[in-house]
């Protein structure tokens, strides 16, 4: 008789645990639905009640390069030197003086810092292929300069005088002591690193410039050649996007709307976690489980009835269970009788059952004790 109460009494506590445990199922999943339609109309209404509108910086580049060729003492001209952009004979030039100038302008002020410096590369490659290099000598014609201006523009003016025999001839003697037919050309480059601040910048506006001129050696005549195509035109700096709230009530109604999903999102994860972290009979469930596997039987269903035993002893601790296995070497029978809240752990032999049994409410009563 009091083992079909036993069996009836531990049916309906499983029935009752199922439907609670599946009700806190729905009603979780439910409290979800809710925290992401919540969030979800939170960013739409957000959205709606914000204009977004990309601001730009616009620059101008400029980059020029003037140069004038200083005669050696001769019969034929009568001016000391010659312009930018004529043919020249190289056995009447004493000197080169180029002349760089670059200048780069901004629509919206910005705060300027700068560096350049002008660099000379002599190189000698094989007749009629740059691509094979067989000398190459760098030298710095103009140490690092570097500056900072507050305004919306700077100008950089340098200019240096280049002895041409002093690079002609080197060439020369280089090309007379191989036996070689070559190219070689003095290419000077003025370097410019810029960097722009302003407080609407996404990021700082970075830019490497280069001014290039390039003077032919160890020819009879030579033209004289400027790159500065990529210098000369106008770019775009992107700033930051300016927002403006035009819908001020969907505006506020979107802020609530984030709030009210994110606190319901926050106390799920909460509960959850609380539940998972402060649930000391299954840990304590676990432990016992993990540890004695080995002496452990489980069963769904306990199928034992307790009055036709002549003893039963109460036994208060797992440590306790442990030493009777070991004087008895009988199974410790394990059976879960109420989920998550109850299980008892019992060893028989003969006519003396002994019985421990561990339930949230005790564990959760005495865990400070």
């Amino acid at each position: 008789m009091n083992e079909e109460k036993s069996l009836k009494k531990n049916n309906f506590y499983n029935k009752s645990f199922k439907k609670a445990k599946s009700r806190s199922r729905t009603l979780v999943i439910i409290s979800l639905l809710i925290s992401l339609i919540l969030i979800i109309l939170s960013s739409a209404f957000l959205k709606s009640s914000m204009n977004f509108k990309d601001n730009f910086i616009n620059y101008n580049e400029k980059g020029e390069i003037n140069y004038k060729v200083y005669l050696k003492d001769n019969d034929y001209y009568d001016e000391p030197f010659l312009d930018k952009g004529m043919q020249y004979i190289a056995s009447l030039i004493n000197t080169i003086n180029v002349d760089f100038k670059y200048e780069i302008t901004s629509f919206d002020e910005l705060d300027y810092k700068y560096k350049y410096r002008i660099i000379g590369d002599l190189v000698i490659t094989e007749k009629n292929n740059p691509s094979k290099v067989l000398y190459k000598n760098t030298e710095i014609l103009l140490e690092d300069i570097t500056k900072e201006v507050t305004d919306d523009s700077f100008v950089i003016n340098e200019d240096l005088d280049i002895n041409y025999d002093k690079y002609n001839d080197y060439v020369v003697a280089f090309q007379k002591d191989y036996s070689l037919s070559i190219d070689s050309n003095l290419i000077l480059t003025l370097e410019v690193e810029t960097v722009g601040e302003n407080n609407i910048l996404v990021n700082n506006f970075n830019k490497s410039s280069d001014l290039i001129i390039s003077i032919p050696l160890s020819e009879h005549t030579i033209s004289i050649a400027t790159d500065l195509n990529s210098l000369n035109g106008s770019g775009i700096i992107r700033s930051t996007e300016i927002v403006k709230i035009d819908n001020m009530m969907l505006f506020i109604i979107s802020i609530a709307l984030g709030l009210i999903g994110l606190v319901i999102l926050i106390s799920i994860i909460y509960i959850y976690l609380s539940k998972n972290n402060n649930n000391i009979y299954e840990k304590e469930i676990k432990s016992i489980l993990k540890n004695y596997d080995r002496l452990i039987v489980s069963s769904k269903v306990l199928d034992i009835d307790e009055s036709k035993f002549q003893n039963k002893v109460r036994v208060m601790s797992i440590e306790e269970l442990i030493d009777v296995y070991e004087s008895t070497r009988q199974p410790i029978i394990y059976s879960e009788v109420i989920p998550n809240e109850k299980s008892y752990f019992i060893i028989i032999n003969d006519d003396t059952l002994y019985k421990l049994t561990i339930s949230k409410e005790w564990l959760e009563k005495n865990k400070n004790q």
